[in-house]
């Protein structure tokens, strides 16, 4: 079975083969009478994959509640559960019928701020949430903007800024607003997004994105609107995450560049000098992609992404040492958040066997336990999964993501899915059409072609050809 996945593999992996023709009749297909009733026969073993739901976003509140979003009734929305009963049935929060996007729990832990746009149309406005009684109010009526997570001031009560564009143009915009109508403190010619909020809100952290590979960050004046250059100090660089410390006083920066290992920097929020780094040196080619400060100020975590996977390191918030790995298994991290103590962390994880879900992650040991114990439909298959490598005709490594039934089979149908671009890249974790494929007896293998991310700047360049 290896060798035969190998060889299909290396096809992929070969010189690029000629262009393809368009089709000469686009018309629709016409099922025959024998193709129709296969259908019908499948559409049963399929209905369990399309109705396996996933959990994901948490955020444990101080009282012992865990607000998450969750698919369970079809499309994003937010639940509310008791963090220490993972079985008992959650609570919807909200009525709306509209899909959820991501949100933010506002200081005293009683309401919260999500975005939703009408009928996918990606127009995001924020609204208003009570976490006690669900009732809802949009705050941004009015304008319609793609709106991005509102980012509030931990220590401004009500205070909440974002980053917007609109649909024509695409350029960044700053907003702050408190209450009644947004300010707009700031407009950039270039396309952008907030990374973050200072603690006392008089700052704005704005990373411009002039390409995949050059970013610079902005300190925004919250009152003025005057943005003032903070790192790197000239030029561009690839900045993957970024964010202030708990205490305001200084901003994470994660920078890779070609040829040396990703780096996790703390800065003196006023001069930019580096306080501590730490180097990626496990995952030398990997991007440091999301951050969690404690809100303690002692602790700061942080997802590696290796491509094919990603790894959740928990760090000294002041010196950046690291402390521990997640014990999470192969698979994908990322949407976390501490609890408001800092003794809890709470992360998505998915891997190959089960629907994305929630769990906490103990900060001082990395040991999970899982936040929710949810039935998932009958029938789910447990595909296994892991992760080969190949050569290529130029001497470059593919890495190859395989998914096999529980078989075991020595020869099986396989199919080998490419993922999409132009920088992504196929991370191990459950989907419903691998999962599906493997419940019905395909070998299935996603290689990460050239130009995947997650395998360092050169591997990233090494599509962009004629």
């Amino acid at each position: 079975m290896r060798s035969a996945l190998l060889l299909v593999a290396a096809a992929c992996a070969s010189a690029p083969a000629a262009p393809m023709e368009p089709a000469a009749d686009a018309s629709p297909t016409v099922l025959s009478e024998s193709q129709r009733a296969r259908d019908a026969a499948l559409a049963p073993k399929a209905a369990a994959f399309v109705d396996a739901f996933t959990n994901f976003a948490p955020w444990p509140l101080r009282d012992g509640r865990l607000l998450f979003s969750s698919t369970r009734d079809g499309i994003p929305s937010l639940y509310l559960a008791d963090a220490n009963a993972p079985s008992a049935p959650p609570k919807r929060l909200l009525a709306i019928t509209e899909r959820v996007g991501g949100y933010s729990v506002l200081p005293g832990e009683r309401a919260a701020l999500f975005l939703s746009d009408v009928k996918s149309d990606e127009n995001f406005s924020i609204f208003h949430a009570d976490l006690d009684t669900g009732a809802v109010e949009e705050l941004t009526a009015g304008a319609k903007l793609h709106r991005y997570t509102p980012i509030v001031a931990r220590r401004k009560g009500g205070l909440f800024a974002y980053s917007a564009h609109a649909q024509a143009d695409g350029n960044a915009r700053l907003f702050v607003q408190v209450a009644g109508a947004p300010r707009e403190v700031f407009r950039d010619s270039f396309r952008g997004f907030l990374g973050d909020l200072s603690p006392d809100g008089d700052r704005l952290l704005y990373v411009r994105f002039i390409s995949q590979n050059e970013q610079v960050l902005f300190f925004v004046d919250a009152a003025s609107g005057k943005a003032a250059r903070a790192y790197p100090p000239e030029g561009a660089a690839r900045l993957s995450t970024g964010g202030f410390n708990a205490e305001g006083d200084g901003i994470y920066v994660a920078r890779q560049d070609p040829g040396r290992p990703a780096r996790l920097l703390l800065l003196d929020a006023q001069t930019m000098v580096e306080r501590a780094h730490h180097e990626e040196s496990a995952l030398p080619a990997a991007t440091v992609a999301e951050l969690a400060v404690s809100p303690a100020g002692d602790r700061v975590a942080f997802v590696v992404d290796a491509g094919n996977h990603s790894e959740l390191r928990i760090a000294d918030a002041r010196t950046l040492r690291l402390a521990c790995t997640a014990k999470l298994g192969l698979g994908t991290t990322s949407g976390m958040r501490f609890r408001a103590d800092g003794a809890l962390l709470a992360v998505s994880f998915s891997g190959p066997e089960r629907p994305r879900d929630v769990v906490a992650i103990a900060p001082a040991t990395c040991e999970a336990t899982p936040l929710r114990e949810d039935a998932r439909p009958a029938g789910l298959s447990r595909p296994t999964a892991h992760i080969e490598e190949i050569r290529a005709f130029d001497g470059l490594t593919i890495p190859l993501n395989v998914y096999l039934p529980a078989s075991g089979a020595a020869r099986l149908p396989t199919l080998v899915l490419i993922h999409g671009g132009p920088s992504s890249s196929a991370k191990i974790g459950f989907t419903a059409t691998v999962a599906f494929f493997t419940a019905m007896g395909f070998a299935v293998v996603e290689p990460n072609i050239r130009g995947s991310t997650g395998f360092g700047i050169e591997f990233e360049r090494a599509d962009d050809r004629e």
